[in-house]
């Protein structure tokens, strides 16, 4: 039971400073802040209860794994939600399901789709941005240029993408 306390201890603190971070700050890649968050989160909690940590956990090993679980959880949770949430077209199309207020033509809802996604989303700056931000592009002159890390980083995908994603998917054009 005091395991539980302190797992809902430590992710309080994260999402009271996940909450202020992004309420009072601005963020230009989510995941980034999210892990930068967590490392906060993970400070803070090491303060409030490291002092006494041999009271409430059997060793320092079963209080360092427990900290570090916790910190797993976090980034998959920083992964699986926000982050997707943030990038993601599905999300985008259901709020505008929603917004129609009644049944939509398909063909028109794929045009609305297609037209304003990029625009309303600010997907092409914000997709920009993170590249610059990761190291995986730079800009001189008004002109791109992938750097050796964004040249590695596409190997890996590309890699990825080849040999562990679906080669085939159930689209609509194959109904």
């Amino acid at each position: 039971m005091k395991y539980l306390l302190f797992l809902l201890l430590f992710v309080l603190i994260f999402f009271i400073i996940n909450f202020l971070h992004f309420l009072f700050f601005e963020v230009s890649v989510v995941l980034y802040a999210l892990i930068f968050d967590i490392f906060i989160s993970s400070l803070l909690f090491t303060l409030i209860t490291f002092k006494n940590h041999k009271t409430y956990y059997k060793s320092s090993v079963t209080y360092i794994f427990f900290i570090l679980f916790t910190i797993n959880l976090l980034i998959t949770y920083s992964i699986l939600v926000p982050t997707a949430i943030d990038r993601s077209l599905s999300i985008y199309m259901l709020e505008k399901i929603d917004e129609s207020n009644g049944p939509l033509d398909i063909q028109k809802f794929e045009t609305q789709i297609s037209e304003t996604y990029f625009y309303e989303m600010d997907v092409f700056e914000i997709r920009i941005n993170e590249q610059k931000e990761t190291g995986s592009i730079k800009i001189e002159n008004n002109e791109i240029t992938l750097t050796k890390k964004g040249e590695i980083l596409l190997s890996f995908f590309n890699f990825v993408k080849c040999h562990f994603l679906p080669k085939k998917r159930i689209t609509k054009k194959n109904d």
